[in-house]
C-alpha cells in the first residue's frame, strides 16, 4: 500500500472517530477504531521514514529505534467487545503507541530541516 493510501485510510478511521466525555458510554468501536488508527499509523511513519532513506541516502537510527517501540507497544494493544469494560490501560496503550511516532516525526521533519 503507498504511502498516500495509507494516509488516505489514516483520514478515513479519523471520519469515524467521536468525542466521548466523562459519563457517556463507551462502545467497543470507540476503541477499537484508536486501535485501528495506531496500525495504520505505524506503517505510514515507517513508509515515510523509507522515503527519507530514499530521499537523502541517510540512515537514522534515532527514528528507527522510536518506530520498533511503538510496534513493540503496539503488541499490547487490544481490542473490546461488546460488554467488556475499556479500561485506562486501553486508552493507556493508544497513547504510548502514539508518543514515539509523533517524536519521530518531528525528528525527520528537523532533519529535512
Amino acid at each position: 500500500m503507498s504511502l498516500e493510501e495509507r494516509i488516505a485510510r489514516l483520514e478515513e478511521i479519523v471520519s469515524k472517530m467521536k468525542r466521548v466525555k466523562s459519563g457517556d458510554p463507551v462502545m467497543p468501536d470507540d476503541h477499537n477504531i484508536f486501535v485501528n488508527f495506531c496500525l495504520e499509523a505505524i506503517a505510514a511513519v515507517r513508509e515515510i521514514y523509507t522515503r527519507f532513506k530514499l530521499k537523502t541516502g541517510k540512515r537514522y537510527p534515532y527514528v528507527e529505534e522510536l518506530i520498533e517501540v511503538a510496534e513493540f507497544r503496539a503488541g499490547f494493544l487490544e481490542k473490546v467487545r461488546s460488554g467488556d469494560i475499556v479500561r485506562p490501560e486501553h486508552h493507556n496503550t493508544v497513547v504510548d503507541v502514539m508518543k514515539p511516532l509523533e517524536e519521530a516525526l518531528r525528528a525527520l521533519d528537523e532533519a529535512l530541516g
